[in-house]
């Protein structure tokens, strides 16, 4: 508990700033289950939550991290059996 990861004070749309990227991935529990995979291969995230006009499923969780661990994120994602709907990239 109280893993000092989590910041849900994202601007709608999931991205930070140049440079990061969103996994949209669900609901809030796939998306802290995500966060815990990443944490352990030491990449840090931050929850945020996706408006229904950034992805065609409607409202979703997601995690925003840094683009450079991009293929890391998805291979370690996958390899936890989780699965990804989209990746947003933030505008730059």
């Amino acid at each position: 508990m109280g893993h000092g990861r989590t910041d849900v004070s994202v601007p709608a749309g999931g991205v930070r700033h140049p440079g990061t990227c969103t996994a949209v991935l669900g609901s809030m529990t796939l998306t802290l289950k995500a966060q815990n995979a990443l944490a352990a291969a030491s990449v840090l995230t931050s929850v945020t939550k996706i408006s229904s006009g950034s992805t065609r499923d409607g409202c979703a969780y997601g995690l925003v991290f840094p683009c450079i661990r991009r293929e890391n994120v998805t291979e370690i994602l996958s390899s936890a059996g989780i699965r990804v709907r989209a990746i947003l990239n933030a505008e730059v």
